[in-house]
Formats: structure tokens, C-alpha cells, sequence
């Protein structure tokens, strides 16, 4: 079974349009650790740079535009989940959860890895989306170019064995 890289870009499209809507019920989901960090701005600020990402990684996923604009796209939803990761390995480290409860390393650990493991694994999709993917008709046309510059090379060379006779 091969995984698309796509499924999670959407997985944290998602993310995010649930972070930013629990943002708009109550200020109290800035407590939570993986947006702790983003407690120091207004909640609806936060909630609208997390619905624009969502929305801009979902345009760079649709959209079959050039690869670095694309990549673009894609790159603040990697900043928004970097940081969510970053407040996720702080509280793993400290021992604290971002609203300051206490707990044993490993159980926020296991609490917070989906965190960490969908900024990594957003990271590798993003890579494979537009660092080595290259299109199928990309290889086919450029093949077709190499054959038939082969071609030309080959009827270049008959040509030139015969004069030579």
C-alpha cells in the first residue's frame, strides 16, 4: 500500500481548522500545550493564522501551479506546526504541560507525540511533494526528447557512413 505525502497536509488542514474553531468558543484552548505558545496573541488573531494556513496549505495542495509557489503555500502551516511541535518537546523537557500542570516526562510524551509526529511527517510530505516528485508527463516528454534526438543522432550517422563509401 503506498500513503500519499497529501494525506497529512490534510490531516493537519484539519488540525488547524479545529484549533482555530476551538479558538473562537473560548480563549481557554490557548492553554492547550501545542498552542501555548501562541497564548501571548488574542485568540482570534491565532485563529485566523490558523485558518489561513489551513486554507493556504489547501490551495498549495489542489493547486497544480509551480512548484515553488506551491512550496509557498505550504511553508506556513510547516512555521505553525513547528512551533506547536516546539511547545509540545518544552513541556516534554520541563515536565509541565503548557497551563503548568505537572506530570512525568513520559506521559506527556505519549499525550503529545501525534503533535510532534505530524510536524515531522507534514515536513517529509512537503519534501516529497516538491523536492522529488517529478511529474509523470515531466519524464514522459523529456523522454520522447531524448529519443528522438537518438533518432536524429542515428539517421546523422547512416547518413554519414554512406558518403563515406
Amino acid at each position: 500500500m503506498k500513503v500519499r505525502p497529501v494525506a497529512i497536509i490534510w490531516c493537519a488542514i484539519a488540525l488547524h481548522l479545529l484549533w482555530g474553531c476551538l479558538l473562537l468558543i473560548n480563549d481557554r484552548a490557548l492553554g492547550a500545550t501545542a498552542l501555548h505558545a501562541f497564548g501571548g496573541m488574542p485568540r482570534l488573531i491565532t485563529a485566523v493564522i490558523l485558518f489561513g494556513v489551513a486554507a493556504m496549505a489547501a490551495v498549495g495542495v489542489v493547486w497544480d501551479g509551480p512548484r515553488t509557489l506551491t512550496l509557498a503555500l505550504m511553508l506556513p502551516q510547516q512555521a505553525v506546526l513547528s512551533i506547536s511541535a516546539m511547545s509540545a518537546v518544552t513541556a516534554v523537557i520541563d515536565g509541565r504541560y503548557g497551563d503548568g500542570v505537572p506530570r512525568p516526562w513520559y506521559f506527556i510524551l505519549a499525550d503529545q507525540a501525534p503533535v510532534i509526529l505530524t510536524m515531522v511527517l507534514h515536513t517529509i510530505a512537503v519534501v516529497q511533494l516538491h523536492l522529488i516528485r517529478v511529474p509523470a508527463g515531466d519524464l514522459r516528454l523529456k523522454l520522447a526528447t531524448v529519443e528522438e534526438e537518438a533518432e536524429r543522432l542515428r539517421a546523422k550517422l547512416a547518413a554519414q557512413r554512406e558518403r563515406s563509401r
